[in-house]
């Protein structure tokens, strides 16, 4: 059997089982400054990151949605080798149910699902969606959320997590959109980095676990490795909390 490096130097392994992650950020108005340098920073960490994994390199892909006045695709759905980073721009509302709209054709189009009798497909994609403010009309957004989360038997999505940045965020909202929510009270640059940094070790765990199962070192049942801890920001203080 190949091993891994093999699998790289030869071009990777893209056409097996993929784990498939998006990322859904917040680019209103009121995310520009430090937060939206921020977030640029974050998203240069997590390509660079991944491209130091090999389960990475052999497995994930990334794709990024911005939501501000519309929803924009900043990165399509992308091999981590030939991932780069772009730089964000912020400004207008927060049309969060475009984004989520948008990620539903995405999936529609990018997702390999696993029919009976045949080759494993994706792994159920996993979505992070990082926002400081409420959506511009709560109803749509809920029901698009709704349809994400409702997709077809064989097509639905895997773990869907939102984090509400800075003391305006209606956590109530955000409950009615994701079914798990991080809260961040204090939106400095540090804690938002750290957030990044708490989505790449996620993703490199989902890796690596996919990869011993497909090696036969692992549960092949699915992804359900417990999250990475959360880091430190500022002050030494968790960067942002799960609430229940």
């Amino acid at each position: 059997m190949a091993s891994i490096m093999d699998n790289i130097n030869a071009g990777g392994t893209q056409g097996g089982p993929r784990i498939l992650v998006y990322l859904l950020l917040d680019v209103s108005g009121s995310m520009c400054g430090p937060a939206i340098q921020a977030v640029n920073e974050g998203v240069e960490f997590i390509v660079c990151e991944l491209k130091g994994v090999p389960e990475a390199i052999e497995m994930a892909n990334v794709c990024i949605i911005t939501f501000g006045s519309s929803a924009q695709v900043a990165i399509p759905l992308t091999p981590v080798p030939q991932l780069k980073a772009h730089a964000l721009t912020c400004g207008g509302g927060t049309d969060m149910a475009a984004a989520i709209r948008e990620l539903n054709k995405l999936l529609d189009r990018d997702f390999r699902p696993t029919f009976e009798g045949k080759a494993r497909g994706d792994y159920k994609p996993t979505i992070f969606l990082l926002t400081d403010g409420e959506p511009n009309d709560l109803n749509s957004t809920v029901s698009e959320s709704r349809n994400l989360q409702n997709r077809k038997k064989g097509q639905g999505i895997g773990t869907f997590v939102a984090l509400g940045c800075g003391p305006s965020v209606n956590e109530n909202n955000l409950r009615q959109i994701a079914p798990n929510v991080m809260l961040m009270p204090n939106m400095t640059p540090d804690n938002i980095k750290a957030f990044f940094r708490w989505v790449t070790a996620s993703v490199v765990n989902a890796s690596k676990t996919a990869s011993q199962a497909a090696g036969g070192t692992g549960a092949a049942g699915g992804l359900q490795n417990a999250p990475p801890p959360i880091p430190e920001g500022s002050g030494g203080q968790p960067a942002f909390k799960f609430t229940f």
